[in-house]
């Protein structure tokens, strides 16, 4: 049996801890993983609200983002030891199981609560930016540009257009400072006053 939080559809929270969760066995083409960090998204809170999607989910673990070590390995890609992050049902637990095709090697520079966070963000992040078909020079506008898609699409943008490029980021002016650390080079527009630009180019607005 392994630790984990599991959806429990007859308490107001929808979730509760277990210390009887059982523990994942090794399939084909698969690796085990000891979570190190794990992502919540709103599609993990929703879920069992969401009509069929929702159905049977009791007493399965929570949230789809993970990153951590590999335990076992069925895979010619990944080794015991490797440090991975990925997408896999049920990551709110102290071992999981998730097949190669959605897993990938854990980036040096990140620490494994980064890498937790970026697979549903980032994979959003980057369907929307290359459905744009962005190209170096282009100019681009970035809503929600604090937020968990917005954050990553902005420095995706900035990636694909270029020091050329011109972007718009939009986002509340508290957020301000944030934005303009992903990307100083951006005009950034408070979606309270459309038009309103509070910082371009580094350089900060009152």
């Amino acid at each position: 049996m392994t630790k984990a939080y599991v959806y429990d559809s007859s308490i107001p929270s929808g979730m509760r801890f277990t210390e009887n969760c059982v523990h994942p066995t090794l399939s084909e083409w698969h690796v085990l993983v000891r979570v190190q960090a794990c992502a919540l998204n709103p599609i993990d809170y929703k879920k069992p609200g969401i009509p069929i999607l929702g159905w049977g989910l009791s007493g399965k673990p929570v949230a789809q983002d993970f990153s951590g070590t590999v335990l076992e390995s069925a895979s010619t890609k990944f080794q015991v030891g490797d440090h991975v992050f990925g997408r896999a049902s049920g990551c709110l637990a102290e071992v999981i199981s998730a097949p190669e095709t959605t897993v990938a090697a854990k980036p040096v520079e990140c620490s494994f609560a980064e890498a937790a966070a970026l697979p549903t963000a980032g994979g959003s992040s980057l369907q929307a930016v290359d459905a744009t078909g962005v190209k170096l020079g282009d100019s681009v506008i970035v809503a929600g540009a604090s937020g968990g898609c917005g954050s990553l699409a902005l420095q995706l943008a900035r990636h694909r257009v270029g020091p050329s490029g011109r972007i718009a980021a939009i986002c509340g002016s508290s957020n301000r400072d944030f934005v303009q650390e992903l990307d100083p080079a951006s005009a950034i527009v408070d979606y309270r006053s459309p038009g309103s630009i509070i910082a371009e180019g580094g350089e900060l607005r009152s």
